[in-house]
């Protein structure tokens, strides 16, 4: 199994007109854009995400293709003005133009371009029978964590589908395509996401081998490193494809903060060991480790404030301390905002374990949880 998170874009909005004017206090936040490469799409979403970091209401909201003004939406929640063409967009290059005005401010201007492919797809297929089984297993888990359901999205399901169909053609495991061969759609996960219209930051997660897609979603979520974008709060994208033994997953990301833990609070038939393979080795700076572990406890802060630091944590069984691998942001290069409590020896069955958790965030504050939950039995 493997892990690879996409590319985020932020960008300054040095548009046709500079963000930050002579003798203005105020500078409104601005982050992903798009699209802004070759689609294969003709209808994509074009979006535009800026807000007021003070809260104060958008007065003007206004977006242009091709000099013609649109119906789009500033929405707040999302901190976006968003546009979803009514018909195809022919193909060749389309101009997007956008302003953005808050109250007391200046309107803001920014604008880029995209182009449509010759015979791009209107539409994407809707998800599949096994597709929509995938996000209701994950559901299940996300409902063990005390989150709201992902939501199926058609361009991350297409883009996972065609990339397990890769995997099983020609009998790889990764997250790279090469150009040129059979099913060949872009060469990293940006890329092939990109091309259908998506705009923003992602994850992939990819694994083979298992004999249906109940295991196949398991063993990604078991995995410390893959469960990450799995315990994100808030609403969240997500799709998945599954060819012969060739699972791939691709996961979006909300703007909820937050801090979560997984297994949850109260959570009950928690399995009880781990033996499966992971890249990277949450183990491999652990030394005189042995598989199977218990089952890892994974925890992380979502948000802005995302670093974790100063990291303390503890399981318990019956009031007896529980010997751990500890992974945090201070010793594994791979976590920022996040820890990784993993029991040494597997856990017992029918058992309650307590979990406490301390650290701050980069700014100081505290970041504390205490909770338990309940194994399996066997």
């Amino acid at each position: 199994m493997i892990l690879k998170q996409g590319m985020k874009i932020v960008l300054a909005l040095a548009g046709t007109t500079a963000f930050a004017q002579a003798g203005q206090t105020f500078r409104p936040m601005s982050g992903i854009y798009g699209p802004y490469l070759d689609l294969s799409v003709s209808r994509p979403k074009v979006r535009l995400e800026i807000w007021a970091p003070d809260g104060r209401d958008v007065t003007v909201a206004e977006m242009k293709v091709d000099d013609r003004v649109v119906e789009a939406q500033y929405k707040k929640s999302a901190r976006a003005l968003e546009y979803i063409p009514e018909a195809s967009l022919a193909p060749g290059e389309h101009v997007i133009q956008c302003r953005v005005g808050f109250k007391g401010t200046p309107v803001y201007k920014t604008g880029w371009k995209f182009r449509v492919l010759p015979n791009a797809m209107a539409d994407l297929p809707a998800p599949t029978k096994e597709q929509d089984e995938a996000l209701a297993i994950l559901n299940q888990y996300r409902k063990g964590m005390g989150l709201p359901d992902f939501v199926s999205d058609r361009v991350l399901n297409f883009a996972a589908a065609k990339h397990a169909n890769y995997c099983s053609t020609h009998d790889v495991i990764g997250h790279e395509q090469v150009p040129g061969k059979e099913g060949f759609m872009g060469v990293s996960s940006f890329e092939r996401l990109s091309c259908l219209g998506w705009i923003g930051q992602s994850f992939e997660g990819v694994t083979h081998g298992e004999s249906d897609i109940e295991e196949a979603v398991s063993s990604l979520f078991d995995s410390p490193y893959h469960r990450l974008p799995f315990l994100q709060p808030g609403i969240v994208p997500f799709g998945a494809g599954r060819v012969g033994d060739k699972m791939t997953v691709e996961i979006g990301t909300g703007n909820t903060e937050g801090f979560t833990v997984s297994p949850g609070p109260g959570q009950t038939d928690v399995p009880t060991k781990w033996d499966r393979l992971e890249t990277p080795d949450p183990l491999r700076f652990h030394k005189g480790h042995e598989v199977p572990t218990g089952y890892p406890i994974v925890v992380s802060l979502f948000g802005e404030e995302r670093n974790l630091k100063g990291v303390q944590a503890e399981v318990q069984l019956a009031g007896k301390p529980v010997a751990i691998f500890l992974n945090t942001p201070q010793n594994d290069s791979e976590l920022t905002a996040a820890a990784f409590l993993i029991p040494q020896k597997p856990l017992k069955p029918g058992a309650t374990y307590d979990v406490s958790v301390q650290g701050t965030d980069e700014k100081g504050n505290a970041v504390v949880k205490r909770w338990s939950f309940t194994t399996a039995k066997e």
